[in-house]
């Protein structure tokens, strides 16, 4: 039987403890290691939140940008096509009267 006056040892942490202070050691050492753990959760969400925040802003611009870059591509694209149309038809034009002549 242990005595209440007399230091032991904690088998679990090699601290001394007296049989009315081990309890309370052991608890007030997990509270604070509880609020630690705690204390790193929030860092660490707020470090992904900000950097959340950060890469969405930097893929919004570039979807923007290429958006743009679509737009442009699609309005040479329709001119080139109107042209090639146009030059196609000139073409038509010019090798008609050009086969007339041999007629």
């Amino acid at each position: 039987m242990l005595h209440p006056s007399v230091i032991y040892i904690c088998h679990g942490c090699l601290h001394p403890f007296t049989i009315s202070n081990c309890f309370f050691f052991h608890r007030k050492n997990n509270q604070r290691t509880i609020e630690e753990l705690q204390r790193t959760i929030v860092e660490i969400e707020t470090r992904y939140k900000s950097e959340l925040g950060r890469l969405k802003k930097k893929y919004d611009s570039e979807i923007r940008e290429y958006e743009i870059t679509v737009e442009n591509l699609n309005r040479v694209n329709a001119d080139l096509t109107r042209q090639a149309k146009g030059a196609g038809a000139r073409v038509k034009v010019r090798l008609s009267r050009f086969l007339s002549l041999f007629s």
